[in-house]
């Protein structure tokens, strides 16, 4: 069960993207504390926390396809609890995750409820087998009225916010947070991976599919140095200079 998404993304992404769409992968690694590719592969037992961004509905499946093929094939992905809850996310989403072990599910607005949930989950964690722990700190897929909406409301405290926040939704630090912490109190060796992807043309549901046939869909892997921080107001300028950085990324992408 636990290998679940792996077969589920494999199949979609080879059959309705790669077959129907005619979509490329283009992926490329990068080390901020060494040489630019110098991206060590993962190795056995090692755990991966991957911070990314939210992919699109239409590049949902072949993100998940990437993280299998390329980091490891178990996943387990940080949701909010309301994936379980809402009629819109829990059949499709929550309800399988949760069904095959796959999902952590925490109240971000509850830090020491966030932290007793991942305590659980890192406990029963196999240490001698590879996994990535996945998190979307800016937990909303990119739809244009999202970012107009982040960009309105956060634009008093990020500075020129509106000369770089076209692409992504702004992050939040709680839900990080809390898996930093519980990654800390636990016996696990991690690293720290941050994941940035995007199509190269702009698609927001399904009804853009046709926009993406023959196009590219880019993947970078950011190995990051183990200085997360652990205070939330640090945390969160991190996370905006990540996620500041993403947004000139997936423009460059959009221009080639």
């Amino acid at each position: 069960y636990e290998r679940m998404p792996k077969y589920w993304s494999t199949v979609i992404h080879r059959v309705c993207m790669r077959f129907l769409l005619d979509i490329r992968v283009e992926a490329e690694t990068r080390n901020v504390s060494t040489h630019p590719h110098d991206f060590r592969p993962v190795e056995s037992g090692e755990l991966i926390l991957c911070i990314a961004n939210h992919p699109t509905t239409l590049g949902a499946a072949s993100f998940f396809w990437f993280i299998t093929h390329h980091l490891a094939p178990r996943v387990l992905v940080v949701a909010k609890r309301e994936h379980l809850i809402y009629p819109w996310f829990a059949p499709f989403f929550g309800w399988p995750l949760w069904m095959i072990g796959s999902g952590i599910f925490i109240d971000r607005r509850d830090t020491e409820s966030a932290l007793d949930s991942i305590r659980r989950s890192m406990a029963r964690l196999d240490h001698g087998r590879e996994m990535v722990i996945l998190i979307f700190p800016d937990q909303h897929r990119p739809t244009p009225q999202r970012i107009a909406h982040d960009c309105a409301h956060y634009k008093p405290d990020i500075a020129a916010l509106a000369y770089w926040l076209f692409h992504t939704s702004i992050p939040h630090s709680g839900g990080l947070l809390a898996l930093l912490r519980g990654l800390s109190y636990s016996e696990h060796l991690f690293r720290v991976v941050n994941l940035t992807s995007a199509f190269s043309v702009e698609n927001t549901g399904i009804h853009d599919a046709g926009k993406l046939l023959g196009a590219r869909l880019h993947f970078e892997m950011e190995q990051l140095p183990m200085a997360l921080s652990l205070h939330e107001i640090e945390l969160r300028q991190q996370l905006v200079a990540m996620w500041r950085r993403k947004n000139i990324l997936i423009e460059r992408w959009r221009k080639i």
